[in-house]
């Protein structure tokens, strides 16, 4: 599993939006097709299956769990560790993959904190209850950056995402307080 370390501190904006995973930022004029990573390996039938893969309610019931993370850093209430933990909590209750091992099922059980090790995403250390040099997001199936300047490439893609997030942020924020004071 690759790790791209992720800083985080309570009084930091929650930057989660449906939108933001669901479309590409938009290209600047001449600049190349922006990506990042590789797609998802077929073969992985030993982690948990991806999100979109679930089945069920499961992804349903996420993204829900994300507008509400959402509504309230919108509102102005940007608690990350408490988003972290809205999140790793929902993530403990993913199945498995349907294939996974009678040793793997009794390794991870649902509700478990090692369940979250097994999902795409992966946030066991991304906690308060982590030193915060030691806090990191970890991807499964990005492909390792092959040269620093994929590295770079790859950081400046998560970085104009981050920030497109923080200004639709700020944006609302701002509304509501001009609202507020009759602007």
């Amino acid at each position: 599993m690759n790790r791209i370390r992720a800083a985080s501190s309570a009084a930091a904006p929650c930057p989660v939006s449906r939108k933001t995973t669901q479309t590409a930022p938009t290209p600047r004029p001449g600049a190349a097709k922006e990506q990042f990573g590789s797609p998802p390996q077929e073969s992985d039938t030993v982690n948990a299956p991806w999100t979109g893969d679930l089945g069920g309610t499961h992804l349903t019931d996420l993204m829900t769990l994300l507008d509400e993370i959402l509504a309230r850093a919108r509102s102005g209430h940007t608690d990350l560790a408490r988003a972290i933990e809205d999140l790793k909590g929902h993530l403990r209750t993913l199945p498995l993959h349907p294939t996974a091992t009678a040793r793997l099922q009794q390794q991870a059980p649902p509700g478990s904190a090692n369940r979250l090790h097994y999902q795409g995403v992966n946030l066991e250390n991304a906690g308060e209850d982590v030193p915060a040099e030691e806090r990191r997001v970890e991807f499964r199936d990005l492909a390792a950056q092959s040269s620093y300047q994929e590295l770079m490439s790859d950081l400046g893609y998560i970085n104009r995402r981050l920030l497109d997030v923080r200004s639709e942020v700020l944006g609302a924020q701002n509304s509501r307080l001009a609202a507020r004071h009759g602007a």
